[in-house]
């Protein structure tokens, strides 16, 4: 799905793309857990599969090992998964890690998820 700059941000954070998730994804790192998981959560949205890669934890266990193969997986879910919405519940910011609660909302093959 294509976004302009000036549209709101799929995100939910009710600014432009330009000014919200727009910024991560033309390479200015999220300065907060909850900015990293927005822009995430946006590129699932628009389907950008190097921006996902990129971000993914050295440690997560969607992390794969040959970058091209995920890289076809990734543009497969999005052929088939639609984005509707992200909430972020709760927030745990500490130092070196954050714990986030969140719900999500999509559709997969047809079928709705929350």
């Amino acid at each position: 799905m294509k976004v302009s700059r000036n549209e709101p941000c799929p995100c939910g954070s009710k600014h432009k793309y330009k000014r919200c998730c727009g910024r991560a994804h033309g390479g200015t790192p999220p300065e907060t857990a909850p900015a990293l998981l927005r822009s995430r959560y946006c590129a699932y949205y628009i389907g950008l599969s190097t921006y996902i890669i990129e971000t993914t934890d050295l440690e997560s266990p969607h992390r794969r090992d040959d970058l091209k193969r995920w890289q076809r997986e990734l543009e497969a879910h999005f052929q088939s998964t639609r984005y509707e919405s992200l909430t972020i519940d709760e927030i745990d910011e500490r130092e070196a890690e954050a714990w986030l609660s969140y719900r999500l909302v999509f559709v997969h093959a047809g079928t709705r998820n929350e």
